[in-house]
């Protein structure tokens, strides 16, 4: 099994999806999805370094076609969650 292509498979073609169900959950004020969503970011950037910032959201941002709105919330919600005095503090991060 090659875990480097399972990353790749659910990081490039799964994640989106999952941004924006976690921006209609977030809008309704829901705090699990907001945690939820944190250490999944968290998770990902463990899987590959710096993924958030370096691989998912430069595209993601250069892209026309995706909503102002979806972008406000990657960058102003989701970056303060993943920061590190936000990190995930699940025991599998220790």
């Amino acid at each position: 099994m090659n875990v480097t292509t399972l990353t790749d498979v659910f990081l490039a073609g799964h994640f989106r999806g999952l941004l924006y169900t976690a921006c209609k959950l977030f809008v309704h004020q829901d705090d699990y999805a907001h945690l939820d969503f944190a250490y999944m970011v968290h998770h990902c950037n463990i899987l590959r370094e710096n993924w958030w910032s370096q691989e998912f959201l430069p595209p993601f941002m250069a892209n026309a076609q995706e909503p102002a709105d979806l972008k406000w919330f990657a960058t102003r919600t989701v970056g303060p969650l993943t920061t590190p005095r936000n990190a995930c503090t699940k025991p599998c991060c220790f």
